[in-house]
């Protein structure tokens, strides 16, 4: 008994010690070396920072599916083994994909993108159940349209679906397979098209509207890079010549959304309208860059009214698409009631709210924007004036009017660059 007390004083003198010695600024700093560790977990797991050793992880994971037989695409050599495709930046935080990065394919910069880190990790979104018991090839077919029909509203009438859908690596021959490797060329297929992205990249590849898609090596795909249109800022003093380059910009995004209003076989609506989401390439042509909100007005129609309850109209809004509430059914009705023109004209082409006391501006902002544009690109980006939320479309002849201003400014920016040319002849003949 007397050596049971002995031991409980030993430690308790012990407890005394250490409480002593650990003091209230040494036990904060513990809590927040601790909580500074957790958030930038946090923050790596939520995408918000990103390192390259995850992206080599991502690279070595599809590469060992490729050894294994597992990964196909024209892209799994410059992947896997003569290092052609080398990763350069991480990009951050881009929801609905797990992978997104900077790389140089051959020296030509491009973007690695995928929805899965690895493909074969989510058992519950593969092709094969079971023991790798896979669908025959007339089943996936039948799969795969329909997935596309329920999933995007695309209906495909191709005979060959892999052939539409897929690049066949050098190594894929056209003669009969071994029914292992065609299985896991109709997985990677499988994986790949549950990406909006890839499929409209993919079936439009043609028409020039988004980033050329080059390839994809098992869930993954590449594409080529373009830079974001920039932007002028308050501070910034943009002579008459550099914000007509700016107008001209401004009438490539016209002519790109005219194209995705009438060149495909219904309207293609863009739900997530930023700045940052224009490109142009190296032949000025602009191209839309995020494709991941994107879909096909049949299919945002019956999405926005089907099963949905609202109460007011922005409860059927889909990100910038608008929808409308019936107020007595509190139904959502009549799916997307905007259009691509308006907002493209109240997020990209004028000054927009940042939430805060000042705006951010726009393309067009400029000291050099006149009376007759700046009344064009108010009525194009609220065309009913309401204040209290956009819920109608920018009109045809809106649109008209707006590419005709915007045509006459590059007139008179071609006939003062004319001018300044014959004043420069002039001062040589002197």
């Amino acid at each position: 008994m007397w050596i049971e007390h002995k031991l409980i004083r030993k430690w308790l003198r012990l407890y005394e010690k250490m409480r002593r010695r650990l003091s209230k600024k040494k036990i904060l700093a513990l809590t927040s070396i601790c909580l500074v560790a957790l958030l930038i977990y946090c923050l790596y797991e939520w995408k918000i920072l990103c390192s390259h050793t995850r992206l080599q992880t991502t690279i070595d994971t599809v590469c060992s599916h490729f050894a294994n037989g597992k990964a196909h695409g024209n892209l799994c050599r410059q992947f896997c083994v003569t290092g052609d495709l080398q990763p350069e930046a991480c990009q951050t935080f881009h929801a609905g994909k797990e992978v997104v990065f900077r790389a140089s394919l051959e020296n030509l910069p491009v973007f690695v993108k995928g929805r899965r880190d690895d493909f074969m990790a989510h058992p519950e979104e593969a092709l094969h159940w079971g023991s790798e018991v896979f669908p025959s090839e007339n089943d996936f077919q039948m799969m795969a349209k329909s997935y596309l029909s329920n999933n995007m509203g695309i209906q495909l009438q191709t005979a060959n679906l892999m052939e539409t859908l897929w690049f066949r690596g050098k190594d894929d021959t056209n003669l009969p397979q071994h029914p292992d490797v065609a299985n896991w060329q109709r997985a990677n297929v499988w994986s790949l098209i549950q990406d909006n992205e890839y499929v409209l990249s993919k079936l439009h590849a043609s028409l020039d509207v988004f980033p050329t898609l080059m390839g994809t090596c098992g869930g993954l795909y590449v594409v080529e890079a373009l830079e974001p249109l920039s932007y002028p800022h308050y501070l910034a003093k943009l002579s008459f010549g550099q914000w007509a380059q700016r107008v001209s910009v401004a009438l490539a995004i016209l002519d790109l959304l005219d194209e995705l209003e009438n060149v495909f076989d219904q309207p293609i609506h863009l739900c997530d309208v930023k700045p940052e989401h224009f490109g142009i390439s190296d032949f000025g042509k602009v191209k839309f860059l995020d494709l991941d909100s994107v879909f096909l007005k049949s299919y945002l129609d019956k999405t926005m009214i089907e099963n949905v309850t609202c109460q007011n109209h922005n409860d059927c809004d889909f990100f910038d698409c608008k929808g409308q509430c019936d107020l007595i059914t509190n139904k959502c009705t009549k799916g997307v009631v905007n259009n691509n023109l308006q907002v493209v004209c109240e997020k990209v082409l004028q000054s927009r709210s940042s939430g805060v006391l000042l705006s951010l501006p726009g393309l067009l902002t400029s000291n050099h924007l006149n009376k007759r544009l700046d009344r064009l690109l108010k009525k194009c980006s609220n065309p009913t004036g309401n204040k209290e939320g956009i819920r109608l479309e920018a009109s045809a002849e809106v649109r008209t009017e707006l590419y005709k201003a915007l045509r006459e400014v590059m007139d008179i920016a071609r006939q003062v660059d004319h001018d300044e040319e014959d004043f420069k002849n002039l001062d040589r003949e002197i």
